[in-house]
């Protein structure tokens, strides 16, 4: 009873601070409404707040209405709480000295939850919490600790000597010691395979990455096999030469045919035709692309001496250079709003003989051109999603020729256009994966924050664009 008696105190010594200022009331309370309030405290299994406020009112005034009652069952209540509290410690802490955490957890857990005002044993109720959260966090580390301990156990008697290394390195704590002997065995184990197997594996990757068209990872590859100095050295050797030669032509050819495109796009037509010429006679990847841009040199040139020659028509005619200009822009937009592009550009490149500095000339041919290429793309993408191969090549060839904007989508989808045919040959059509690591890798250069459409190409068409870069 002394833990009563003193609780009692406790209760006793709120009572007459809640004399002082009524609990969440104000100082008109009356007693009536303090009694009601008491009530309520009550109803509502507040039983600590009841039994101070019913204390309040029976020390204002003994045996009103109900007091005593609802003083006896609410106070009473509240011991019973306390001795609960005290009794799931005492087994919580019993159940924690026999190791049983979960059990433990449980009884602290319930004791935490109490509706009480001044908890007796909370604080070392969580104290104990935080210790069994820290002892099952060691019990889950160490139990993780296993499992990757049996992973590499695991894999080390399926012969997987690397992945098995992979997971004895991770293991630390109880299973050290057993993990380094492991980590022996199997440096002991690689050794002995001996170099003629690494060497052999090491050219079977190399070959790979050759056959895929990546050939940086492959020339990598071949030079370790030939520092090896084994049976395979020869074969290496003459891999890294295909490999470097191929490299060479490579970069040639991009860079020619990169100069061809500033130059072509400078309108110097007879400085791009020389440099796609040297393309063609490469021989390459872009020979086509190179022959394509030759044909609309010789178009871009005959539809400059039609423009003059109707310019000159036009004065001839007795039209004032401003009433041309003004007719040529009328009908050029008439055209534009018809959508026929062609007919529009064919407008303007008269004006343009007649004012090549006019703004608005410059303005609108610039977006005829663009939506004629836009023609093209949307007819490419069309083409490619329905299967016809052919009609896409030729629209996304078309869409680049006439140097559109969105030249790495284009060429991302002409090469996804050359792939499938590759793939579709049974990967046996070398010139269709040419032709497609070609645009590929013009990918980069015409657009560098290129992101691939990934969801709308095979993974296939996607590893062989990742090795092109």
């Amino acid at each position: 009873m002394r833990w009563w008696t003193n609780c009692s105190r406790s209760i006793s010594a709120l009572a007459l601070a809640v004399l002082l200022v009524p609990l969440g009331g104000t100082a008109q309370e009356t007693l009536d409404q303090r009694y009601e309030r008491a009530r309520d405290h009550f109803n509502n299994g507040r039983m600590e707040d009841a039994c101070e406020l019913f204390q309040q009112v029976d020390r204002e005034k003994p045996g009103y209405k109900e007091t005593g009652k609802f003083l006896n069952m609410s106070c009473s209540q509240v011991k019973l709480l306390y001795d609960l509290e005290e009794k799931l410690y005492n087994e919580g802490l019993q159940l924690y000295n026999q190791g049983k955490l979960e059990d433990a957890k449980g009884k602290f857990s319930q004791a935490a939850g109490m509706p009480l005002k001044a908890p007796k044993r909370r604080g070392e109720i969580n104290r104990l919490l935080r210790e069994i959260e820290g002892k099952e966090n060691e019990g889950k580390a160490a139990a993780e600790q296993e499992k990757v301990f049996a992973e590499g156990v695991r894999l080390f008697e399926q012969g997987q000597l690397e992945q098995a290394k992979q997971r004895f390195e991770r293991v630390s704590g109880a299973k050290a010691g057993e993990a380094k002997s492991y980590l022996q065995r199997i440096d002991q184990q690689l050794q002995a395979q001996g170099s003629a197997q690494r060497e052999e594996g090491s050219f079977s990757a190399a070959v790979d990455l050759f056959n895929k068209g990546d050939l940086s990872g492959a020339r990598s590859g071949f030079a370790d096999v030939a520092k090896m100095n084994g049976k395979r050295k020869s074969e290496a050797e003459s891999y890294i030469s295909r490999i470097d030669q191929t490299l060479r032509s490579r970069q040639e050819e991009d860079t020619t045919f990169q100069d061809a495109m500033r130059k072509f796009e400078r309108k110097d037509y007879e400085g791009a035709r020389a440099s796609f010429q040297r393309v063609v006679a490469l021989n390459g990847a872009r020979k086509t692309d190179a022959q394509g841009y030759l044909g609309r040199i010789d178009q871009e040139l005959r539809a400059a001496e039609e423009a003059r020659k109707k310019a000159e028509q036009a004065k001839a005619g007795g039209e004032t250079p401003q009433q041309t200009m003004a007719r040529l822009l009328g009908e050029a937009r008439s055209s534009l709003d018809r959508r026929d592009y062609g007919a529009a550009i064919e407008k303007l490149r008269v004006a343009e003989v007649i004012d090549p500095r006019n703004s608005e000339v410059q303005r609108l041919l610039g977006q005829a051109q663009e939506q004629q290429a836009e023609q093209a793309l949307r007819a490419g993408l069309q083409a490619y999603f329905e299967g016809r191969w052919d009609d896409a090549e030729r629209s996304l060839s078309q869409y680049l020729e006439g140097n559109g904007r969105k030249r790495g989508l284009a060429l991302f989808f002409r090469g996804a256009t050359r792939s499938t045919r590759y793939f579709l040959s049974g990967e046996k059509d070398a010139q269709q994966k040419e032709l497609a690591q070609a645009d590929f890798r013009a990918v980069g250069e015409a657009s560098r924050n290129f992101r691939a459409p990934e969801r709308y190409v095979s993974p296939k068409i996607l590893d062989l664009y990742k090795a092109s870069q």
